[in-house]
């Protein structure tokens, strides 16, 4: 008969988490010093982002025995925690132990990435190529640190060798920061691309505003976070604000369901537009999904020339928890406002969409414009692979300092952000949480269902 450690390896390889953790701590309960127990347990927890438990459970199992897996782990697990200092002495055991071990060398390249020191990071990943010639983790790392060398053709070809490698990398095949593309997006499209948006609910308001906050997104992703979106807005940072709301693909029931969440709200300065796409009908989800994820920064520009003041462009999917006006006092005498990840963690992922701020300047006009003939450019091509968004404003930020004047750019505080909470697509478990809860609006019911999946077609 198995025993309770091997039936849960069996559960953990099944991706049975909750019943693998239980079948680990009934052999705990037995042996609490299991080194074997404590380093599944670990990976169970660090499956289940129960990330400062994962390092614990490490810990107590290296104390046990040493074992390369479990130093291996543990070394990732500080880096997901940002702890970089501590995972890289414990990636540097890992090595000791593994010398030819490709995938230690990748993970100490990533750290040392983390830590902004790109040439070591680089002798780290050609040390990992070395020992696994043909892996699309190591060529969009050796892609990610060459572009922050500045070294943007052998660049190039790792990433696209990463993209060829793997078919779920195929974002790779987007980071481009050549001068020919430069010339395609720096165009001045105000005639013939200002959005195709019809107002549906005039500005309105009669206090003086000193900014725009602006939220895009399509019709079912507003039915499932707007209400609270707007609420907490309107309980927390309205104040000299204008909201404008614009709503891709509606349907003929939202001019109902918008009346009835802006009359059950505080908000006296507010505006609806809404848009009709070629994707309202697109049996791929997994472009449609790309495209409204993006479609904020076609818009932005185009914000900017209606309104004249500072727009603050949000995800919809957070709450407002507190006045955004930090944001607005960061970005006073720049350009535009960006969230950069700390630490850094890869090019699609280094310069964060969720939030963005732009000043009323040339540059910021230049900049945001950029981005949306970015994105219109590979949405043009079919290439409409996620992380454009992202993608987009790191290559048109890389492309302006390369060709021209860059923006004067602010990287918003920690202490700004602190006034939304952002829930993320795929973190539905915090739409129960109290702070998002809270600003429920009862007895506003959304009159048709959601939107389901094409058959066939996965959604997160």
């Amino acid at each position: 008969m198995a025993s309770a450690l091997e039936l849960a390896f069996t559960a953990y390889a099944e991706l049975k988490f909750d019943e693998a953790r239980e079948r680990c701590e009934e052999t705990l309960g037995i042996d609490p010093r299991n080194a074997s127990a404590l380093l599944l347990a670990g990976l169970i927890a660090k499956k289940q982002s129960r990330l400062d438990d994962a390092v614990a459970l490490f810990e107590s199992s290296l104390a046990q025995a040493a074992s390369p897996e479990a130093l291996g782990s543990l070394a990732e697990t500080l880096w997901r925690l940002g702890r970089l200092d501590e995972a890289l002495n414990c990636v540097k055991q890992f090595i000791a132990a593994e010398p030819t071990n490709a995938d230690a060398h990748l993970l100490e390249s990533t750290i040392l990435y983390g830590l902004r020191r790109y040439d070591a990071a680089l002798k780290c990943a050609q040390r990992a190529k070395a020992y696994l010639p043909e892996s699309y983790l190591v060529e969009a790392r050796l892609g990610c640190i060459l572009m922050r060398l500045g070294q943007f053709e052998p660049a190039d070809i790792h990433f696209r060798n990463a993209a060829h490698l793997m078919a779920s990398f195929a974002h790779c095949r987007l980071i481009n920061v050549r001068r020919d593309l430069w010339e395609k997006v720096d165009l001045d499209t105000q005639g013939k691309c200002s959005p195709d948006a019809t107002p549906l609910r005039e500005a309105r308001g009669t206090t003086a505003i000193d900014a725009v906050v602006a939220v895009a997104c399509d019709v079912h992703y507003f039915h499932k976070h707007g209400a609270k979106f707007v609420n907490s807005f309107a309980r927390n940072a309205a104040a000299g604000k204008l909201l404008h709301i614009h709503i891709l693909d509606p349907d003929e029931n939202f001019t109902v369901y918008i009346d009835a969440l802006l009359s059950k709200v505080p908000l006296a300065d507010f505006a609806v537009t809404t848009a009709k796409t070629a994707f309202a009908t697109s049996t791929n989800y997994a472009f449609r999904r790309t495209y409204y994820s993006c479609a904020r920064f076609l818009d932005m520009d185009w914000l900017l020339r209606k309104y004249q003041k500072t727009i603050l462009c949000f995800d919809v999917d957070l709450v407002f928890e507190a006045p955004i006006d930090k944001m607005i006092d960061e970005i006073a005498g720049n350009d535009i406002g960006l969230v950069q990840r700390n630490p850094p963690d890869s090019v699609w992922l280094d310069i964060y969409a969720g939030y963005v701020v732009a000043s009323y300047t040339p540059q910021a006009l230049r900049f945001f414009r950029g981005v949306g003939n970015f994105i219109r450019h590979f949405t043009e091509r079919e290439e409409l692979y996620w992380h454009l968004d992202q993608i987009a404003l790191f290559c048109v930020h890389k492309m302006m300092e390369r060709f021209t004047a860059p923006p004067a750019t602010c990287w918003l505080s920690a202490a700004a952000l602190e006034a939304v909470w952002h829930i993320g697509k795929p973190n539905d478990q915090l739409l129960r949480e109290e702070r998002v809860t809270q600003y429920a609006i009862e007895g506003l019911e959304y009159p048709v269902p959601i939107l389901v999946s094409t058959p066939g077609v996965t959604r997160e």
